[in-house]
């Protein structure tokens, strides 16, 4: 598994034109569309820089982030700090952390469960997630889908990103492992000053790809109940053959 700690570092660079905020309101709308009590406090498990987090904490929610990156967290942290909002970033695996307490809503956002790829390791997050939910409390979380991903599979791809006089320059080249239903993306990332190169981050990241149907059988076998999956940020909640991103709301039993 990828610990981050590299990639952690040019994680918002990468990801800068991320609408969080857009995200944010859609995933309240599901949220609240299917609560049966108020949405007041969230637990965004592998919360990474808290980008969601700290935009659900400043439109008041109480909110907690859990990721497994050290150096994440920090970037969390520093953020929370700047933006004057008081948000416990913990640190933790989400197929077995114990908070000792209860949320609303429990959330996995930006493929968080997809990189859960053995079903041991799925059935354990839900576990661990179902312990912080009273019966009626949500699980949202949005994961590769299989249709789109198999009808039109990642392929290899360059971009460019600049920080100051730096280039960061990355590569990206998938593997299928079909038998798993994982594909292993191959980041190779080179940070250049002028014609050199200063830097070079190798990482691995695997990535499953599920279908509802699954993901009811998973949901029935850890204390959950599926009700809703549609694509992400399309508020029709129907999910489309192409359709690359799925979100999933499980209701716990």
């Amino acid at each position: 598994m990828t610990n981050f700690k590299d990639y952690a570092d040019l994680y918002d660079l990468f990801y800068a034109e991320k609408d969080y905020r857009a995200e944010c309101t859609y995933i309240m709308k599901i949220a609240e569309k299917y609560s049966i009590n108020p949405v007041r406090k969230l637990l965004d498990v592998g919360c990474g820089t808290g980008g969601h987090a700290l935009v659900w904490a400043q439109e008041g929610m109480e909110v907690a982030g859990l990721d497994r990156s050290p150096q994440m967290l920090l970037n969390a942290q520093r953020k929370a700090q700047e933006l004057k909002l008081n948000v416990p970033f913990l640190e933790g695996n989400v197929r077995e952390f114990d908070l000792e307490k209860k949320f609303d809503v429990v959330t996995a956002l930006f493929a968080v469960m997809s990189y859960q790829t053995a079903t041991e390791d799925i059935l354990a997050s839900l576990s661990s997630v179902r312990g912080h939910l009273e019966r009626g409390g949500l699980f949202l979380f949005d994961v590769w889908s299989g249709p789109g991903v198999l009808s039109d599979p990642p392929h290899d791809r360059v971009s460019s990103f600049w920080r100051g006089n730096f280039e960061i320059l990355r590569t990206v080249r998938p593997t299928h492992d079909v038998s798993r239903h994982v594909f292993e993306i191959h980041y190779d990332i080179l940070c250049i000053e002028g014609d050199k190169i200063l830097k070079r981050i190798r990482e691995v990241h695997s990535m499953r790809y599920f279908f509802p149907q699954e993901v009811a059988d998973y949901a029935s076998r850890s204390c959950f109940k599926l009700i809703s999956s549609g694509s992400f940020m399309k508020h029709d909640e129907i999910l489309r053959v192409n359709d690359w991103n799925v979100l999933f709301v499980l209701s716990a039993v």
